[in-house]
């Protein structure tokens, strides 16, 4: 759902713009999985940047005026939603940007158990490179209305 929601936003997007013109359509994603599903989404139509690197934690994250200046350069914006990136709202607003933002998790409903507090693991997502022997795993889990990223690389010998 969630897949669907970003590709339709990212093609609608990239095919909107004039076909004569040929210029990549600038995206910033939140952080790296964002980052590879435009990619993936966009293909060579797209050139997309992160704000939180493949090595970084999007939930302790320190925005810089560099980033608000490559906000305000993107054409669009694709983020996480569901409180995974607590600082974006901010970044935006003291941005000024025009680009829409699109929320992957928009109309997800979190999972929640009645009167617990303990963490509850929400999805589960794989995606295979065949273009590497790796595959990377990512786990979207939610305690008390935040979510969390947790991803995994195995490597194949």
């Amino acid at each position: 759902m969630i897949t669907r929601r970003v590709a339709l936003v990212v093609l609608a997007a990239v095919f909107a713009a004039p076909a004569a013109a040929q210029e990549k359509l600038k995206v910033l994603a939140s952080f790296s999985i964002l980052g590879d599903l435009v990619k993936n989404v966009g293909g060579d139509r797209v050139e997309v940047g992160t704000v939180v690197g493949a090595n970084g934690n999007a939930h302790v994250y320190a925005p810089s005026p560099a980033d608000s200046r490559r906000i305000v350069a993107a054409r669009l914006v694709v983020v996480n939603g569901l409180g995974f990136e607590g600082w974006l709202d901010r970044l935006v607003k003291a941005s000024d940007t025009k680009a829409p933002v699109v929320v992957a998790s928009a109309g997800v409903k979190p999972l929640q158990r009645a009167g617990e507090a303990e963490e509850v693991v929400g999805a589960a997502l794989y995606f295979a490179s065949p273009a590497a022997s790796y595959t990377t795993g990512a786990i979207l889990t939610i305690d008390g209305g935040s979510a969390h990223l947790i991803t995994r690389t195995t490597y194949e010998s």
